[in-house]
This record gives structure tokens, sequence and C-alpha cells, in this order.
């Protein structure tokens, strides 16, 4: 059997379990091809190919396609910070794409203490692919609050669990996440709101871009959002209503 009979795109990585060559004459990059057969392959993580893959395991090929995309798993710094939440909805979150094959957007919201004393209260990352990040600050001033927090804010704390911190932990913390983001597909942090930025943007490592999407948002849909899950004003579940509701 050769490689003749199987379409061009799997020749460099198609190699017969018995007569395949010796390592001693095998070029290094093809050493990763051989391995044992796999259930399944993965081209830039996606399975548009396993219609191929299927008949040439049937013959007796090893079949292993080298895997140069990001691995989608959900990366938080606090787990432990959603245990609060239903699993239907960190299933539905795991489930999604990138919109883009070049970028995954992450999509930012902040709550704060009123616009003409501006302090950080809480901060939610959620990226369309299911990363989340989620902090709230135990160190800002109450004072400074409006009445409009005093209401629809402050009553929302404490809603995730162990996520209460002080300002310079919450900055680490976010720091950390940040650069812990591959940097390939781009990561770029989405906002709707100008002040979101200035709160969190120097925190960005280098590589990252930002985006203004408030004229990307549909309304419709972030209607929708807030009527089935509620707690508008909540920064996480705003961030999450963003990500839903981007066009």
């Amino acid at each position: 059997m050769t490689c003749d009979r199987l379409p061009p795109l799997w020749k460099p990585v198609f190699e017969t379990w018995n007569d395949r060559p010796s390592p001693s004459h095998t070029h290094p990059h093809q050493l990763a091809s051989l391995r044992r057969p796999r259930k399944s392959c993965a081209v830039g993580g996606s399975r548009v190919f396993e219609r191929h893959a299927a008949p040439a395991r049937q013959l007796g090929w090893c079949i292993h396609i080298p895997f140069h995309g990001r691995v989608r798993r959900r990366r938080s710094l606090g787990p432990q910070a959603f245990e609060g939440l239903s699993k239907a909805d960190f299933a539905q979150a795991s489930r999604q794409q990138p919109r883009s094959p070049w970028k995954v957007r992450y999509f930012l919201d902040t709550e704060f203490t009123s616009f003409e004393a501006c302090q950080l209260i809480s901060v939610a990352v959620v990226s369309e692919v299911g990363h989340e990040f989620y902090a709230e600050r135990s160190d800002f001033e109450r004072s400074l609050c409006s009445d409009f927090v005093h209401r629809e804010v402050l009553p929302q704390l404490n809603l995730i669990p162990d996520r209460s911190m002080p300002l310079e932990q919450v900055h680490a913390e976010l720091r950390a996440w940040f650069a812990a983001v591959p940097l390939k597909p781009r990561p770029v942090l989405c906002y709707d709101f100008e002040g979101d930025f200035t709160l969190i943007g120097h925190l960005l490592p280098e590589g990252w871009r930002a985006e203004n999407v408030s004229s990307k948002l549909d309304q419709a849909r972030l209607t929708e959002y807030v009527s089935e899950h509620g707690h508008a004003h909540h920064a996480l579940y705003d961030a999450r209503a963003n990500a839903y509701a981007f066009r």
C-alpha cells in the first residue's frame, strides 16, 4: 500500500505502520507522524477532514495531523468563582468558536463608583470561546458611589463567591490572566464604553489589541440575554451579554 491512494493533503503525514521508514532515515519533522493511530484527527482545531481519515484508518494507516492551533479550554485564575453558574451556560460557551480564524475577541465590562469619582468596583472579561475572568474590588470607597450604583450594583456584589480582593490583587490576577492568553490567534479586548478601557487598558500585555464595539452590539440580543439571565449591571453578566450580542 502506498500514499498514492490518498488525497495529496495527507501524504506528508501518512505512513503505513509496518512499512514506515526507520528513524535514522526520517526527517525530524516526519517523526511526529510515526505515532499510534488516533481515534480522530484535527486540522487547525477542525474535524472537517474526518471523512478522509475514516477510510484511511480502515486500510491500517497511521493517522496523525500535527495540531498547530490553540487548545480550546476554559482559562480562569478563579475556577471556584463560577460554582454557582449552570453547567448549561458553561457547555454553551465552550462549544463556541471564534468568529474569525485570525483573532479572538475578549469582551470587557466593569462597574465603578460614579462618573464623577471613578473607582473600579468589579471587572469581567469573557471571550467568544468561553474563557472568563471576574474579580471584585474590596477596598473601593463606598462614599463615592452614586445613587444608581447603590441601588443597582452594590446589592449584586459577592454573587460570585470568593472573588473579592484588594485592587492590587485584582490588577495582579488580571495581568497574569491576560499574559496567559496565546497571541495567536490575535487577542482583541472589546469594550462598549471608553471608561471601561481607561480603568483596565494599562494591564494589557504587548501583542493585544483593543476595539470599541459599541456600534456592533445588537440591542435586541442584549435585551434578550438580560431578559433570560437577569443580573443587569453585574460586570460578569454584562460581559457575557456583550459577547452574545456582538454582530
